[in-house]
């Protein structure tokens, strides 16, 4: 009976003495989950340039239908806004396109974690969702995102590469190439200028 009482005390002294540890252990756990989410949230440098395109934007649209051809040129205007705390870059244009009206609306953003720039783009001259994605080292360079999308044409998937290049804090050009379904090489088909 006397070494159960000793063995009871001693196991209620360790349950003590151990008990702080893990609850210690639990909070510094805590400690570097916040801090790690807290990284993964806070908006960085790539957001504070993406955010330098905010405004309004008069934009002059060239497109090709074929290469080697004149290209047909519209005027339109656009607005940009950082949303969700200055996390995303959100942008709507208007304008005319091949003759038609012409409204779109696009996504941007830049995952902390990954290093990786996502764009998401919808427009009223089709149904999909465009997602094209890229590598951003450094503000300042030229962004270039690539995705795919079916070409309506041959319904057949096809490259597209988004090339963005910032000339200054009042303007922007924007290309956009497609490599067609087969063996055609990449063609230019979109230059937008923003001022």
């Amino acid at each position: 009976m006397k070494y159960r009482g000793i063995f009871a005390v001693c196991a209620v002294m360790l349950m003590a003495v151990g008990t702080p540890a893990v609850g210690q252990q639990d909070q510094v756990d805590e400690a570097a989950a916040m801090a790690a989410w807290q990284k993964a949230m806070t908006p960085g440098e790539f957001h504070a340039f993406l955010a330098k395109k905010s405004g309004q934007w008069k934009i002059v649209t060239k497109m090709w239908m074929q290469p080697d051809t004149p290209p047909m040129v519209s005027t339109g205007a656009g607005t940009a806004e950082m949303i969700l705390g200055g996390r995303y870059l959100l942008e709507k244009m208007s304008g005319t396109a091949m003759g038609m009206p012409f409204e779109g609306m696009g996504i941007t953003g830049y995952d902390n974690m990954t290093g990786v720039v996502t764009s998401v783009w919808y427009d009223n001259m089709g149904t999909m969702t465009l997602v094209a994605t890229g590598k951003y080292e450094k503000p300042g360079t030229p962004l270039e995102l690539s995705g795919t999308m079916l070409d309506p044409m041959s319904g057949m998937e096809m490259n597209v590469r988004m090339v963005t290049t910032f000339i200054s804090d009042d303007a922007s050009k924007f290309e956009y190439f497609v490599t067609p379904p087969g063996d055609a090489p990449e063609m230019l088909n979109m230059v937008l200028e923003y001022s």
